[in-house]
């Protein structure tokens, strides 16, 4: 018999175990919760046959595995008042196509959806944390929002979501744990804020339409295979910041596209001393240095000859380091040489005041000290009372206003 052609047999829930025997549980096709009911008890309603469930404004807490095996529910609407649901709570609902997670939620347990019809899912700013395999093999879920507010993404969480194209971190989220997003292989964009601190063993294993992947400065731990198998990835952004976090090998094990590593703000640096027109021949000396090369504006360290199983990390450091010592330099001697002639414009000032008795006084000889001389100044002032009293008595603008 159609399922549309079945008799609808209601069961109101009032709490506690609905004691149900096996011939309720396959006639049921539709419950409603009581007011007063404040928890869903612990597999209430495994394998029932329902099509709808409506739940009650007050109601708390959805039990362990409580709608498990619901295989002809397609959707389900959390009041506001639940902020807990348990383990297992949904898993096997596999035609479950419609979830709608409301403001007040704060915990989804382990394996809380396991749906292959979920097509997406937001999860609310109050939700604090994503139990293991919470949305594990929903496969045709093809997009997911996850707002500021929680704190880590746990083992599995999104396992094999392999519809899911693109996912942002929230900045609070400070752990992506083990195998998070692993086998999602239609991800071609991920979003990776300030604030992340940990990447978790094979956190993005197998997921081959990555392309380009940029690393937040605020990581302090990058853990084993990581991003490997994503045989897409060409590009890796790394910051500066990372150069004392703590990356264990194989982060890119069998990434065979991998091409080279940029430095966004290395590269803003480098491209502010060539475009002053104040040196010539750093880019020729940039070029020289091996795995590193100067593509448009862009710096790249090239992975070619790098033996990324295990010392590229050592590698990229050294060249990185040996890149931005060369910057300074270069900038040291750009900012000495606008020092000088601040310098030059400042005794020419005193000297006018003094041979016309310009009315002013001090002010008059007030000159601004070009931007990267101010940086120079400033990593001094704090610790040398004599470059500050010079500063003040030639009343160099080495503040901003």
């Amino acid at each position: 018999m159609n399922n549309d052609d079945e008799p609808e047999v209601m069961f109101e829930y009032m709490g506690g175990d609905p004691r149900l025997n096996l011939d309720e549980r396959i006639s049921i096709t539709r419950v409603q919760f009581h007011p007063s009911v404040t928890v869903v008890n612990d597999r209430s309603f495994v394998c029932c046959r329902l099509r709808e469930v409506v739940l009650n404004e007050g109601l708390q807490k959805i039990g362990y595995k409580a709608f498990q095996n619901c295989e002809l529910l397609q959707s389900i609407n959390l009041p506001s008042t639940v902020t807990e649901i348990g383990e297992g709570a949904f898993d096997g609902c596999y035609n479950l196509r419609k979830v709608v997670l409301n403001d007040g939620l704060q915990t989804l347990g382990r394996g809380s959806f396991r749906s292959i019809l979920l097509r997406e899912i937001t999860l609310p700013s109050s939700v604090i944390e994503i139990g293991r395999g919470a949305f594990m093999d929903c496969r045709s879920m093809s997009k997911v929002v996850l707002n500021e507010g929680f704190t880590h993404i746990s083992v599995k969480a999104f396992h094999g979501c392999t519809s899911l194209e693109s996912i942002s971190i929230p900045t609070t989220v400070t752990n992506i744990q083990h195998g998070a997003f692993i086998n999602c292989r239609n991800l071609s964009k991920l979003t990776l804020n300030e604030g992340l601190k940990q990447i978790g063993v094979e956190a993005f294993k197998n997921c081959p339409s990555l392309e380009v992947v940029s690393l937040p400065s605020t990581l302090r731990q990058i853990q084993r295979n990581a991003f490997s198998q994503c045989s897409n990835l060409r590009v890796v952004t790394l910051h500066e910041g990372l150069k004392g976090t703590m990356i264990e090998k194989n982060i890119f094990q069998n990434c065979t596209s991998l091409e080279s590593f940029k430095f966004d703000h290395t590269s803003a640096r480098l491209n502010d001393i060539i475009h002053s027109g104040y040196w010539v021949g750093i880019e020729r000396k940039i070029d020289n240095m091996r795995h590193v090369e100067l593509s448009g504006s862009e710096l790249l360290i090239s992975v070619a000859d790098i033996d990324m199983s295990s010392t590229w990390w050592v590698t990229v450091k050294e060249r990185l380091d040996r890149v931005i010592n060369l910057i300074t330099y270069y900038e040291t001697k750009a900012a000495t040489s606008l020092f000088e002639l601040a310098l030059w414009k400042a005794k020419i000032k005193i000297n006018q005041v003094e041979d016309t008795n310009t009315q002013g006084g001090r002010d008059a000889c007030r000159i601004e000290v070009p931007g990267p001389v101010k940086d120079i100044i400033l990593q001094y002032l704090a610790n040398d009372d004599d470059l500050f009293a010079g500063c003040c008595l030639l009343n160099l603008d080495v503040f901003d206003p």
